[in-house]
């Protein structure tokens, strides 16, 4: 009785924590950061703001199941599978966060240009936010495969083998992302700039890694290749 009451106590207030954190105490920590001008790590709490009761709550159910009184028999699995479930969810909570920060990136990005003598833009930063968002999803994807006991270094060995068919398949695609990243780095226009080409004139709405999207006098949203 003493475990089962550890249990459900256990359980009730990690939820009851999970709440307070969620609509009190990470409110108050981005609106005290914000006040402060501690944009980095403003960024990071409004980021992590409603992952991190999710986590609470997560590693709330995994500890009161713990102290369940089961069988061995079914306590011994059942513990295995809600760890592997816990390390699941953690992961996914943690690049559910670090998405949600991404615009560290830039910030931090922004903040170096003086000293390194480099050009900082909208149009950069934009890029610099994708590109952190895919590097994170690719090591949580990897993080998630290593967790369902795949092999991420065969797995990795196999794509390189596979690298030339999909590269000959994917050829105009990669012709784009180039240009792509030449219209983010040399800067023939940027973001807010108004274009006019073969396709079309308008504004410059967002510049991808394939395409360019540009807002037409008539509202309609035209997608150039890059």
């Amino acid at each position: 009785w003493l475990r089962l009451f550890l249990c459900v106590g256990g359980f009730f207030l990690c939820y009851l924590f999970s709440r307070l954190v969620r609509y009190k105490i990470m409110p108050w920590l981005v609106e005290t950061l914000e006040k402060k001008q501690q944009d980095g790590l403003h960024l990071l709490a409004k980021g992590f703001s409603k992952p991190a009761p999710i986590a609470i709550w997560s590693l709330g159910i995994y500890v009161s199941f713990l102290f369940l009184p089961l069988p061995a028999n079914i306590a011994a699995p059942l513990i295995v599978a809600l760890g592997k479930l816990l390390r699941v969810t953690m992961i996914c909570l943690l690049a559910w966060g670090l998405i949600g920060s991404s615009d560290v990136g830039p910030l931090l990005f922004h903040d170096m240009r003086g000293k390194l003598d480099l050009d900082m833009d909208n149009t950069v930063a934009a890029f610099l936010n994708k590109l952190l968002k895919g590097v994170i999803l690719v090591f949580a994807v990897l993080m998630l495969l290593q967790e369902f006991g795949i092999r991420v270094d065969s797995l990795i060995a196999s794509l390189g083998l596979a690298g030339l068919t999909i590269s000959l398949a994917a050829k105009d695609y990669a012709t784009n992302f180039f240009g792509g990243l030449v219209v983010i780095f040399e800067k023939p226009f940027s973001i807010g700039d108004w274009i006019s080409c073969s396709a079309g004139e308008g504004s410059v709405e967002d510049i991808a890694f394939r395409c360019t999207r540009i807002r037409q006098l008539n509202d309609s949203v035209l997608v150039i290749p890059n």
